[in-house]
């Protein structure tokens, strides 16, 4: 979800992609490191991330929360959705492949995935409540900051 409202915060997607890499890196080292092709599967997931948050910054014109519609609130959360359900896929299936918990039949396949199923809901739902706090937390500030500004202006002496 942060790497979604990155990817939708700086006006390009190199930025968001370095402090993903960035932040992949140190946790990666602080907490432990897992299988390439595992780890490539989550990178890979989380840059799909960024980039569905470039693809809401393009299509909604402007970096204002606050003068967002109904339209944008649903591709935020498709968004959500969507990478939710791909980290899902690519990883499983990245677990599956490697062949050390699953047999490498369709089988082990389908087991792998149900195996998923529980942590599967608990991103779906993670993914979904981040992404709608840290939307509606950047529209919040925003139209604090705004109506500080205004105030502030309303404040200073007219010059007639």
């Amino acid at each position: 979800a942060l790497l979604l409202f990155a990817g939708f915060y700086f006006r390009r997607a190199l930025p968001a992609i370095a402090a993903l890499v960035a932040i992949m890196i140190a946790s990666d080292w602080g907490l432990g490191t897992y299988e390439w092709q595992l780890a490539a599967c989550v990178y890979a997931s989380l840059a799909a991330a960024v980039g569905l948050g470039v693809w809401i910054n393009r299509s909604v014109k402007t970096q204002s929360v606050r003068k967002m519609g109904w339209k944008q609130v649903g591709r935020f959360a498709f968004a959500s959705l969507s990478m939710s359900t791909l980290f899902f896929v690519l990883t499983n299936g990245a677990v599956w492949c490697m062949g050390q918990w699953y047999a490498s039949t369709w089988t082990g396949l389908v087991d792998c995935y149900l195996a998923g199923i529980p942590f599967y809901r608990a991103t779906l739902l993670g993914d979904l409540f981040l992404t709608g706090v840290l939307v509606a937390g950047y529209g919040l500030v925003e139209t604090v900051l705004i109506r500080s500004a205004a105030d502030r202006r309303s404040e200073l002496p007219s010059m007639a």
